[in-house]
């Protein structure tokens, strides 16, 4: 089922806390690895061209420790942008969200470092280790004075999404095509594709 309107969504399941992940989901990860391969390399791959998180489209001679390192660099932060209209939805929900991200250090300090300059510093970010499982996180979101309030986990990635303990799921996706990416295999639940 696709989700037209996450506003609608929210309200009519009663969301009260949002999980969101960062790549792919708040920024375009994807396209600032390829803008950088792109210019190493004097290439011009599309980043919707990319369906292997280890990038061999644009560098097939890259070695996942290269691939985890691009995501620490100031080069990194300097391409990465944020996707048309989540700022205006991390705003509206600031105090129900929780950002939740496999991260080494320096791209961890970087994230924060990016919600920083636009006000959203107060947003709590969960780094996991990129060996971990977020199932870690118990997103079964529990309030005391009342059972019905439930809680909603935004990722791109399957794996993510079917570990996780969230009440709902929805698997973002910044392409709409039908192209099999590795990680968005065999997932036949809530599907969304824009935040406006």
């Amino acid at each position: 089922m696709v989700i037209d309107n996450i506003e609608k969504f929210i309200y009519e399941n009663n969301i009260k806390m949002i999980y969101l992940d960062w790549d792919g989901v708040i920024t375009h990860s994807v396209k600032a690895i390829v803008d950088i391969l792109n210019k190493k390399h004097n290439i011009n791959i599309n980043p919707q061209d990319i369906v292997s998180w280890n990038f061999k489209e644009a560098d097939p001679t890259l070695t996942d420790e290269e691939m985890e390192l691009l995501f620490t660099t100031k080069e990194f932060f300097f391409e990465l942008e944020y996707i048309d209209g989540v700022i205006d939805f991390m705003k509206r929900h600031r105090n129900n969200i929780i950002i939740v991200t496999k991260a080494k250090t320096e791209n961890y300090l970087g994230k924060i470092h990016m919600l920083k300059r636009i006000g959203l510093d107060d947003i709590p970010i969960i780094p996991i280790p990129l060996n971990m499982s977020k199932s870690i996180i118990n997103m079964y979101y529990h309030n005391l004075d009342n059972y019905l309030d439930y809680s909603l986990f935004i990722d791109d990635s399957t794996n993510n999404l079917l570990e996780s303990s969230a009440p709902f799921k929805i698997q973002f996706r910044e392409y709409n095509d039908d192209k099999e990416r590795e990680w968005q295999k065999d997932w036949n639940g809530y599907v969304m594709y824009k935040w406006i």
